[in-house]
């Protein structure tokens, strides 16, 4: 476990009683110190990332729990974690439908289809959204969610650095984001299952 070691977060998040997994890779960009380098990311995760994603959920969707595991160079057990102070924050409205969600385009130096991905982020107050797109406060918030990981993330407590990454099912390996776009519609989410 060192410097370019790269792992998966399946992050869960519960939307009206259904648990949507949002899968994001990254990589290590320091040594590991005295902590496993999976709890310094839940740790960068739960005080870098969280704090700029449950603004835009609904008070009544919950981040409840992240499984970490290592990939590359040779795949490790994987760690659960619970999440404290993972509950939406934007009190405007209802919830979306959990299969409604706000879809990022994730793009890198490769423009072929393993060099893109997407996530979709759902459990979206209903009252930041018209018809089918999101209001201009909503893209704020996703900007500076944007803004977050590709500046990437740092456990305060072993000062491991954690780089957002692209995973290539095709190639086993990870590339360098270069841009992510909000897409400007909601997306249905159809069915779909995730390494």
């Amino acid at each position: 476990m060192a410097i370019g070691d790269k792992y998966r977060a399946s992050i869960v998040t519960n939307v009206a009683g259904i648990d949507c997994v949002n899968v994001l890779h990254f990589e290590q960009m320091a040594p590991d110190g005295a902590e496993v380098p999976a709890d310094s990311l839940k740790a960068a995760l739960e005080t870098i990332l969280l704090p700029v994603w449950v603004p835009m959920l609904a008070p009544s969707v919950a981040i409840a729990s992240v499984i970490i595991k290592k990939i590359l160079p040779a795949p490790d057990q994987p760690f659960s974690y619970t999440f404290a102070g993972g509950t939406g924050t934007n009190a405007g409205g209802n919830t979306m439908p959990p299969n409604i969600a706000v879809v990022l385009s994730i793009y890198t130096n490769d423009n072929t289809r393993k060099g893109r991905g997407r996530n979709y982020i759902s459990g979206i107050d209903e009252a930041e959204v018209l018809e089918t797109s999101p209001k201009a406060s909503l893209v704020t918030l996703f900007s500076t969610f944007i803004t977050t990981l590709l500046g990437g993330i740092v456990d305060g407590g072993s000062a491991i650095n954690w780089a957002f990454r692209h995973f290539s099912p095709t190639l086993n390996s990870t590339m360098i984001i270069t841009h992510i776009e909000q897409r400007m519609q909601l997306r249905v989410l159809r069915g779909r299952t995730v390494n």
